[in-house]
């Protein structure tokens, strides 16, 4: 009898090997098809360096060439890696459009999520503490009501002063129209006396106001020596003298104590805004324009007869209103 043979047992199936997983964000294989690829195609054509067209274009070096190496960890989210592939696919001759959609769809890192800071917790040294406020904010209350407990005089002053000045006002008030009462009863009983009482009356209160010789305190314009006509300005007056032929010689606003010497030149005319602040020496002789402030006079002969009638006709109408 022959032996029996030993059964060989059936060799084991070698293992499976599991296929390789790219994680997300790693750059993915050479894709001759690739955005990234083609783009990096027709740039070497051209020839240009990356950081010639990422100066061009203002996108940062590193973000132009993760595109090309399709290393999408490198890139921005989505949204602004789609905005940089546009730009750069437009740059190069092709459809930005075209290009960028097709990038969306070999993108497959998905948009990062962005590092968050987190506030760091507020150390417990660091929170106000709430007794001590309230106990500042009590003590300021006691010493303010404190100080007003012993300052009464100081906040009662202000007060009193206000009665007395509305009674001292009234009483020089009161004794005012009491004297002008009594002129204005005589009048009326005695109707020929206002005619020779009112005529000295009003005289020296006509002539207060003006006076005859004003000081000529101010600036000198006009001649350097003396002249047989000379303005004084009592009031702030315009003034402006013209030549025979029109031509403006003198004009400005004379303030009071400033003098004009008017030349000895014929056919001067003066010309001013406010004739009753003016005062006129001719000839050593003092006129003074009678009238209602800014009484405007145009056109004056400056000749010291002409003036001087003039001047005396303007007063004798004046009297006469």
């Amino acid at each position: 009898m022959s032996e029996p043979q030993p059964v060989k047992s059936a060799a084991p199936p070698p293992p499976r090997r599991r296929p390789a997983v790219r994680p997300a964000g790693a750059p993915a294989p050479a894709n001759l098809n690739s955005v990234g690829q083609t783009l990096k195609v027709i740039r070497e054509e051209r020839p240009q360096s990356v950081e010639e067209i990422a100066d061009i274009l203002k996108i940062r070096r590193i973000y132009l060439q993760a595109i090309e190496d399709s290393n999408w960890a490198e890139l921005p989210e989505l949204v602004y890696a789609q905005g940089f592939v546009r730009s750069y696919a437009d740059y190069l001759g092709q459809d930005g459009a075209a290009v960028a959609a097709q990038f969306k769809r070999e993108f497959r890192g998905g948009p990062r999520m962005p590092e968050l800071e987190m506030p760091k917790p507020i150390e417990d040294n660091q929170v106000p503490n709430f007794k001590i406020i309230a106990g500042v904010v009590g003590g300021l209350f006691v010493l303010f009501v404190l100080w007003g407990i012993t300052h009464p005089s100081q906040r009662a002053e202000p007060t009193p002063p206000a009665p007395t000045e509305t009674q001292a006002t009234p009483a020089p008030a009161l004794q005012s129209p009491v004297t002008p009462a009594q002129p204005a009863t005589v009048m009326v009983t005695s109707p020929q006396q206002p005619v020779v009482v009112a005529a000295p009356a009003a005289t020296p209160e006509a002539a207060a106001p003006a006076p005859q010789h004003p000081p000529q305190t101010g600036i000198a314009y006009g001649s350097e020596t003396p002249t047989r006509v000379t303005i004084t300005a009592a009031q702030d007056s315009w003034v402006q003298v013209r030549a025979g032929d029109g031509q403006i010689i003198f004009s400005r606003v004379m303030r009071p104590g400033d003098y004009y010497r008017v030349p000895g030149d014929a056919g001067l005319t003066l010309t001013t805004g406010n004739l009753s602040g003016l005062n006129f020496d001719i000839d050593n002789q003092n006129v003074t324009p009678q009238g209602a402030p800014g009484t405007v006079l145009r056109n004056v002969p400056l000749a010291p007869e002409s003036l001087s009638q003039g001047l005396a006709a303007l007063n004798k109408a004046d009297a006469t209103q």
